[in-house]
């Protein structure tokens, strides 16, 4: 599994996005600025928020927070406002987590993403792959917080710009030491759907992450992702003061 095709993501992971399809990010009720409700960042936001992303999970460190089976490596290379939280490569997963009071959590619910040269020749090429793996009849979504179900999820998808993104794997990092070149892979092109907390209030919560793809894995056999994220924020968020 922890090949190159490792890489094809049927997963819960992300890629550099931008609000540009029809049903962009939007808030899915209540008061998007209230603690842990969910948040629709600018489409703007997007692209710089996702490409750090992916750096962060597969392009900077030898070892990937998607495989992270207990929550160890959490807090490995985070900065800034925004904490990242990862998925996996398939199956149940329970980490726990420690997050400082005030960030916003972004995370990818299920998504793909395909570079040149290995996948395709042209950023149309690869664009159609990664638009063909979000395009599932049947496809399950999930997101609790809390026990609180977020509700319909598809109108979070979005994807890359025209031509693309670039996509940097350093020297060392998880990606190289599959056996993925080091060097920028430009462009990249991504597809999915992503999710963004405003910060939790101090104290205990739990994020459930829940993706189904029918026959994902073969003829007859579903492809599951269940990863649960218990998190203990830390400090005091800026309204409980």
């Amino acid at each position: 599994m922890f090949s190159r095709i490792s890489l094809r993501l049927v997963l819960i992971t992300g890629a550099c996005v931008t609000s540009l399809m029809a049903g962009s990010p939007s808030s899915a009720g209540g008061d998007p600025m209230a603690p842990g409700s969910v948040r629709a960042a600018a489409a703007g936001g997007y692209p710089s928020l996702a490409g750090a992303w992916w750096t962060w999970a597969v392009g900077l460190f030898p070892e990937t927070p998607i495989l992270d089976e207990t929550g160890e490596l959490c807090a490995q290379g985070q900065s800034g406002r925004v904490w990242f939280l990862a998925g996996n490569f398939g199956g149940t997963t329970e980490r726990d987590c420690r997050v400082p009071a005030g960030k916003t959590l972004f995370f990818p619910i299920y998504n793909s993403l395909w570079w040149t040269p290995e996948d395709g020749q042209t950023v149309e090429e690869i664009r159609a792959l990664a638009n063909g793996q979000m395009e599932v009849e049947g496809l399950e979504l999930g997101v609790t917080v809390d026990g609180t179900d977020l509700g319909d999820l598809f109108g979070y998808r979005a994807q890359s710009p025209p031509g693309g993104f670039a996509l940097p794997i350093e020297e060392g990092s998880w990606a190289n030491l599959l056996g993925i070149d080091s060097g920028v892979r430009d462009p990249a092109v991504a597809d999915g759907y992503w999710m963004m907390l405003s910060p939790l209030r101090s104290g205990a919560h739990v994020v459930m992450i829940h993706v189904r793809v029918p026959e994902g894995s073969g003829p007859g056999e579903d492809f599951v992702i269940d990863v649960t994220y218990n998190l203990q924020v830390m400090g005091q968020h800026p309204s409980q003061r």
